[in-house]
């Protein structure tokens, strides 16, 4: 009877003290805040996690590289595909022998008339005849030993079919290859260049005599 007196006395909206007449939603709540929270990271599971990643980084860069060079090599050996074969389009239009020479060892190359032009010829513009100079992709150069044909001219390129090239300076100290020439009538010196990569890759082009025509192949 006492304690019945003593639970009638409390004040109305006092909280009972009692396990069992806790609100479910308030257990549910403590639950949930306990299921949710989680500790953070270590200073340890952090460096593990990048020695992983470094460690697979390690693993993949040589085929990663290997990739690079070969996507290198291959782009190269169209852009000199393309040079040829426009040395060809510009011998048949202008009526001018045209020659394709290169740095044995090294990334230049040239497209210039090999026949003789007149001096008042002007270097660009109308009437200008069509001569460009370009480089290979940093990690390619002209194979000295595979290309086809000999490396060294006797006959030196003259530096004012350089006039009106960009850069033209730069081209002027080249030890030239001999002149792959391309005539009038479509057809060609018949030979082959052979360009590489630093991973030692090779791309062989070959130049049909009879026809101009350039093709790539890779290097057995």
């Amino acid at each position: 009877m006492n304690g019945l007196q003593s639970f009638a006395r409390m004040p109305v909206g006092t909280e009972t003290q009692f396990p069992c007449c806790r609100s479910g939603s308030a257990r549910r709540s403590g639950r949930g805040r306990r299921r949710h929270s989680r500790p953070a990271f270590t200073l340890f599971e952090m460096l593990l996690v990048m020695a992983v990643m470094v460690l697979v980084v390690g693993i993949a860069w040589p085929s990663l590289s290997s990739i690079r060079h070969r996507q290198h090599l291959h782009q190269s050996a169209e852009t000199v595909k393309v040079r040829m074969m426009g040395a060809r389009v510009h011998a048949i239009e202008s009526g001018l022998t045209y020659q394709f020479r290169y740095a044995p060892g090294g990334r230049e190359f040239v497209v210039v008339p090999y026949s003789e032009i007149s001096p008042d010829t002007p270097a660009s513009g109308p009437g200008a005849v069509a001569r460009l100079a370009g480089s290979l992709a940093t990690t390619v150069q002209f194979d000295a030993d595979l290309s086809g044909g000999d490396t060294t001219s006797a006959i030196g390129l003259n530096p004012a079919l350089l006039d009106g090239i960009p850069e033209a300076a730069e081209f002027h100290e080249v030890s030239w290859s001999a002149p792959v020439l391309f005539f009038p009538d479509g057809t060609a010196t018949g030979t082959e260049v052979v360009i590489k990569a630093e991973t030692q890759q090779s791309l062989r082009l070959t130049i049909r005599a009879f026809t101009g025509g350039v093709t790539v192949t890779a290097v057995e």
